[in-house]
């Protein structure tokens, strides 16, 4: 194809980045009418009885729909099991109930936004309110209230997989770990709040304008709740406005069809728009679904995975939307990308009266992973071995299967895609030369840096003793700011240990009187984006009780530079900021460094007065290399006898 290889300007993109694109909130037709929904708002519930008469009196209403007009009230993406309108009068058993404060229980169309949403707070809706099941291992109690009585359980969905399972599942390990691990509901938060147009167009179809993610899904639902020929049923997707998943099942598709057609009927033929409030959206669509993951691993002392028990419970919150698709995808990601030779999984999705959960990116699968993952962390922890060998050692390749049996397709690259991405990651450790400090490394970053600049901050080793730090970032290379010297903070940092180990260490912040850093104490500072200086602000010596340096007193330290670029650098490094007692010699180097060297530059301090060491004996040296490299500065002080 002539394409392949070439950068397509996409269709739409000229239009959404000048704003002349139409979103469906945007658009508008002559004569419209609009309308609002009567949402439950309140999580379980049945309805004994709905009375419109004061909201049907209110000057520009146009109509009022209710349960009782609709044909087939139901729909759902994978199982007709949620109201169209919940309330008594139609046919669907159980139609009567709320599960959740979302559910839809009236419409009204009037001449304005206004007059709807006014005439709405006006109809009268008589509750019985019944208990709430909020928590899914509750709900799957056998005594649990059921959300659908029709449907005999509140599990709808159980998946299992058991591969070479035995009575001795973890048989032949030498550590095992568990953990139980929660993940939180997500909102999508895009953009374009659900929206439309609901109208009868010039051939007789009912047609609606919306953002959704398959207009024959919702095509196929809005036939079904109208009881219509799905040729007799039409979808317009505009420009969307977002969606990550959020726009797979059903909001205001099958309502703004039913209020446009029972109009037409009527002789009232006019469009119908409706656009969702922040807060409408919020309540009215399906979130990620929260899942509990107990999870029980066994490896051998050389880093083999042995077995994998593990439970996957998902709350699918009031209805089933795309759960039974999604607790697919956490089925298999539950075990990671690993060769686990024995597993056992049981998953399950479970009715609540929880927000209906459904898609959202990844769709089960970082859910999943995230247990996975921690999984292997835990066994790195207890094995002592590095977490990235630990997956190395057991990642999937060629001719490798699933964790039910399935073969994977050819093309399997994990292994070289970690293999580089850690190398990538760990290189600057590794460049290090044999003799380097072996005491504390640690980034010191200046206030005046450019905080966008995305420095990096690299701790090779452990931390010795106490460091007063003016800034830090996290392992991401996220600036964690401001650290105020005054407060006592702490920061997650990442810190490789010589023997090939990985752990997160708290970073400490101290007031500058309560250092008592020790020498020698090398500094490190490395920046990834090119042509911002590497600047390093060392203390000059340790302050120390009733010493006093006497004039002449000579101190001989090292400056470090390392290159870990991949090219040759050429620069200059100065001492910019040196302390009115002192003296250093040189305060300048003109340096060139072959990809992947050291050099060491000796400098001496002096005194030329008497003078006791104070918490303010500060040098600050910068690095001016151009654009070229990421060259790294270290300082090494032999403390004087």
């Amino acid at each position: 194809m002539s394409m392949i290889g070439e950068s397509m300007r996409r269709i739409d993109a000229v239009g959404k980045v000048t704003g002349k694109a139409d979103y469906p909130g945007d658009i508008n037709m002559p004569g419209q009418a609009y309308m609002k929904i009567l949402f439950a708002d309140r999580p379980h519930a049945r309805i004994m009885r709905i009375d419109t008469e004061k909201a049907a009196a209110v000057n520009g209403v146009v109509a009022i729909f209710t349960a009782a007009d609709v044909p087939v009230n139901e729909y759902g993406l994978i199982m007709f099991d949620q109201p169209v309108l919940c309330g008594p009068g139609s046919d669907k058993p159980f139609a009567d109930r709320v599960r959740f404060i979302g559910d839809q229980v009236a419409l009204v169309v009037a001449e304005t936004e206004e007059i709807a949403s006014d005439a709405c707070k006006l109809i009268s809706v008589e509750y019985e309110d019944l208990p709430l099941v909020l928590d899914p291992l509750a709900a799957m109690h056998p005594d649990s209230l059921l959300l659908h009585p029709d449907k005999g359980s509140n599990v709808f969905c159980h998946y299992r997989i058991r591969r070479n399972v035995t009575d001795d599942l973890f048989g032949g390990a030498d550590v095992i770990v568990e953990g139980h691990y929660q993940t939180p509901v997500q909102e999508h938060a895009y953009l374009q709040p659900e929206a439309g147009l609901g109208f009868i167009d010039e051939e007789g179809r009912v047609t609606v304008i919306v953002g959704g993610q398959w207009t024959h899904e919702d095509r196929d639902q809005i036939a079904h709740a109208l009881n219509l020929p799905e040729e007799q049923v039409r979808v317009i997707y505009p420009a969307i406005g977002g969606a990550f998943g959020g726009r797979e099942d059903m909001s205001v598709q099958i309502v703004l069809a039913l209020a446009a057609w029972k109009l037409h009927q009527r002789g009232i033929k006019r469009p119908v728009k409706i656009i969702w409030s922040r807060e409408e959206s919020i309540i009215g669509h399906h979130k990620r679904h929260p899942y509990t993951i107990h999870a029980k691993w066994g490896a051998t002392r050389d880093g083999r995975l042995v077995a994998a028990e593990i439970d996957v419970i998902a709350d699918g919150g009031a209805y089933v939307y795309t759960s039974t698709k999604v607790l697919g995808n956490a089925i298999l990601m539950c075990t990671g990308p690993y060769k686990i030779p024995r597993v056992k999984v049981d998953s399950y999705a479970v009715y609540t009266n929880n927000l209906p959960t459904g898609a959202f990116r990844g769709f089960g699968g970082p859910q999943g992973a995230f247990a996975a993952e921690l999984q292997m962390d835990k066994l790195a922890e207890a094995l002592k071995i590095d977490p990235v060998e630990l997956r190395m050692r057991n990642l999937v390749d060629e001719g490798d299967e699933l964790s039910r049996g399935t073969p994977f397709p050819t093309g399997l690259s994990i292994i070289k895609v970690v293999d580089h991405a850690k190398s990538r990651v760990l290189g600057i450790f590794r460049a290090l030369p044999d003799g380097a400090p072996r005491d504390v490394l640690v980034a010191w970053v200046e206030k005046e840096v450019d905080w966008p600049a995305r420095g990096k901050q690299s701790l090779p080793w452990p931390l010795h003793g106490d460091l007063r730090v003016e800034a830090a970032f996290d392992y991401l290379g996220r600036p964690i700011k401001p650290v105020p010297p005054e407060e006592i903070t702490s920061a997650p940092v990442f810190v490789v240990l010589p023997e090939g180990e990985t752990e997160a260490l708290p970073l400490k912040t101290m007031p500058a009187s309560e250092y008592r850093g020790g020498s020698p104490s090398p500094v490190v500072l490395q920046f990834d984006t090119p042509g911002i200086a590497p600047v390093m602000r060392q203390r000059a010596w340790t302050p120390e009780p009733e010493r006093v340096f006497e004039p002449g007193t000579e101190i001989s330290c090292e400056l470090i530079a390392y290159n870990f670029a991949e090219t040759e650098v050429s620069g200059a490094i100065s001492a910019t900021e040196i302390p009115k007692e002192m003296v250093i010699e040189p305060e300048t180097w003109h340096v060139t460094l072959p990809a992947g060297e050291r050099t060491v530059l000796a400098a001496r301090m002096s005194v030329p007065a008497p003078h006791a060491p104070s918490d303010a004996d500060w040098v600050v040296f910068q690095g001016e290399f151009g654009n070229a490299g990421r060259p790294v500065l270290a300082f090494q002080i032999n403390r004087p006898e």
